[in-house]
């Protein structure tokens, strides 16, 4: 990326567009179509991933690096697994159906981008402007 800048801030986002790509999942016939729906929240979650593995390796000292890696491995597989078990549980007892339980996570990832850019990206934003100034 030629703007460090904006990295803070595309966290928050892509969350959100992957959130509102699955909301789309929910509401439109499943068809071919979903496909797309499903690559491009995908590819909206891939560069989150991407962009917050990134901080967390820039920030880590080397000898430390490795164990941050795979402790952030350890909490999003967790996390999935929480997912996954808490969808079950929510689809087995008849509390939502299948696409309830896709926009409910659509709508989750959507509030989370927005928290995340409105409280937290200022702070990264002047996190990253300090390392780069004493680079």
């Amino acid at each position: 990326m030629e703007n460090d800048s904006l990295r803070p801030y595309l966290i928050g986002l892509a969350v959100g567009v992957c959130g509102a790509f699955y909301i789309a999942v929910s509401a439109v016939e499943w068809t071919k179509f979903v496909l797309l729906l499903v690559f491009l929240s995908h590819a909206a979650s891939g560069l989150n991933w991407v962009l917050s593995t990134t901080f967390l390796q820039e920030r880590s000292d080397d000898e430390w690096r490795g164990r941050v890696a795979g402790t952030d491995h350890f909490v999003i597989t967790l996390m999935m697994g929480v997912s996954a078990i808490s969808a079950g549980y929510i689809m087995e007892n008849g509390l939502l159906d299948l696409r309830e339980v896709i926009a409910a996570t659509g709508l989750v990832q959507i509030v989370l981008g927005i928290i995340w850019t409105s409280l937290y990206s200022k702070e990264e934003k002047e996190l990253l402007d300090q390392s780069l100034q004493t680079s």
